[in-house]
């Protein structure tokens, strides 16, 4: 195929995408809040569809069904995402918190130690983002 006509194809492949976009991404959407309870997490889920979507798109050409194969990308991604957090899961639960490697030191590390376990996990982040990696509120961001 000349340059000039594959342009012109990708071209209407590109708008082509775009409308089916528009017209299913609230639908995708919809279907992955139902799925994780979550809008962020639809959004995510969502957007990774129809990002697999476009490639298939441009590698292979239009899929007979797009809103199948996205709905199906979709769900099957979820899938992906709740079988790691199970595998992650049962892994945490083998080997429990006495495995996990303790700071060196004296009592006083030891204390600290198991107030840190005992913070939810997002406190936990904060803690060891800005105290043990040393990121300071100056660096958010970058």
């Amino acid at each position: 195929m000349p340059e000039a006509a594959q342009e012109i194809f990708v071209a209407i492949n590109d708008m082509e995408f775009s409308e089916f976009f528009a017209s299913e991404y609230a639908r995708l959407c919809w279907l992955g809040c139902a799925l994780t309870g979550s809008p962020v997490q639809a959004e995510e889920l969502a957007q990774k569809a129809l990002v697999r979507l476009w490639w298939r798109w441009r590698l292979v050409g239009r899929p007979n069904d797009p809103a199948s194969y996205a709905r199906r990308v979709l769900v099957n991604r979820h899938r992906s995402v709740l079988r790691r957090a199970a595998v992650e899961a049962r892994s945490l639960a083998r080997r429990g918190p006495e495995e996990l490697a303790l700071p060196a030191g004296d009592e006083q590390a030891m204390v600290l130690w198991q107030a840190v376990q005992a913070l939810p996990v997002r406190q936990r982040v904060v803690l060891v983002l800005r105290y043990y990696s040393d990121h300071h509120r100056d660096h958010r961001g970058t």
